[in-house]
């Protein structure tokens, strides 16, 4: 017969293992925060079609490609929230949020021809405008 000790014996390392690894990959799907010294590039997307679920997929799924770009530490997209202040403010469709190390890396982008292909393949069928920001992170 096992005693509740051997019991509580054996099972304490799993749960603590089982528990650690809960932890970790909680914070491994957190996404980082910026750094001093790195740069954000903000670019927010207004669809020639605003609402259509089918443009923003394809938009989506190209500007994902940009996320293995060099230099790139962090990227987010998703769609804008409806302002509630504001109601006849149109905000844009989709956002999308990239991270560099540097300001350096934020330029090597930009004058990537390869990175702009990919962007004005993916955007000038479907954007009728776009606005991009970029700060420093303090």
């Amino acid at each position: 017969m096992i005693s509740a000790l051997s019991l509580r014996k054996s099972c304490c390392p799993r749960i603590l293992l089982f528990c650690g690894a809960l932890f970790f990959f909680s914070i491994a799907a957190t996404a980082t925060a910026a750094r001093p010294g790195e740069v954000t590039h903000v670019i927010v997307v207004w669809l020639q079609r605003p609402g259509n679920l089918n443009d923003r997929n394809v938009l989506t799924r190209a500007a994902r490609t940009l996320r293995r770009g060099r230099g790139v530490t962090n990227f987010r997209i998703g769609p804008i929230l409806p302002p509630n202040v504001r109601p006849n403010e149109t905000p844009g469709d989709l956002a999308i949020v990239l991270t560099f190390r540097n300001e350096r890396m934020l330029r090597r982008f930009e004058n990537d021809q390869r990175q702009q292909d990919v962007l004005e393949r993916a955007l000038a069928p479907l954007v009728r405008r776009r606005v991009a920001y970029d700060f420093l992170n303090e």
